[in-house]
């Protein structure tokens, strides 16, 4: 009877194995992977250790991944509630829902798609911006970051971005608990290597994170 209790588990154990071989193979390949069973663990533990961090965005903040390994915190109490895709309306939602765990500090950056949308308009991502900032009158108790909404590498809706930007600017002004970051005034000290800090027309790369991770570093200090 031990024997065949013995060998039923060491059945069980190697069905197991082989079954978990995959995701294994997949955390010791796969950066993005482990990134997100990474996300996965905070969000398990938010109710035993509360996550004290928030990034908000759309890709260009999702791309900077683990942003508590980035900034030298606790990646543990950090969380990157980025989508790729996400107008300013749904990085709204991501405010909301962080707001609810009473952080340290929100990171928000915004815009991006909302200004290459062909019905774009400086008004309505404005007013979609002020419903973000009426959530943070509601928190003063809470440090926000609002990043400026970057350049395009081309120049591309220039414009537009600066226009969005303006507003924003100004809104984050009346708020105490919000610090602005203007990181196109950053890329643009770096004009002579600009190739290096895009992936593309649009999203950063990983030096252009870097970069934008250097500046929130220096407002946490």
């Amino acid at each position: 009877m031990k024997k065949f209790a013995y060998r039923f588990l060491a059945l069980a154990v190697a069905i197991y194995c082989l079954l978990a071989l995959p995701s294994v193979l997949l955390l010791l390949q796969s950066e993005y992977y482990r990134f997100q069973t990474w996300q996965e663990l905070v969000r398990k533990t938010d109710n035993i250790v509360p996550t004290e961090y928030f990034f908000c965005g759309d890709s260009i903040t999702a791309s900077g991944r683990n942003w508590g390994l980035l900034l030298g915190l606790n990646p543990l109490l950090t969380l990157n509630q980025a989508l790729t895709g996400a107008y300013i309306a749904q990085v709204e939602d991501q405010v909301e829902k962080a707001v609810s765990g009473k952080p340290k500090l929100i990171s928000i950056m915004a815009g991006t798609n909302d200004v290459y949308r062909e019905d774009f308009s400086v008004q309505v991502a404005s007013n979609d911006f002020q419903k973000i900032f009426s959530i943070i009158s509601k928190h003063p108790d809470i440090s926000f970051l609002i990043t400026s909404v970057p350049e395009s590498k081309s120049g591309a809706q220039h414009d537009r971005i600066e226009a969005l930007n303006s507003l924003i600017k100004q809104q984050a002004s009346l708020n105490r608990n919000v610090q602005y970051i203007d990181l196109n005034a950053a890329l643009a000290g770096y004009q002579h290597d600009r190739d290096n800090l895009y992936e593309d027309d649009v999203h950063l790369s990983p030096e252009g994170i870097a970069l934008w991770a250097d500046l929130i570093r220096s407002r946490l200090q």
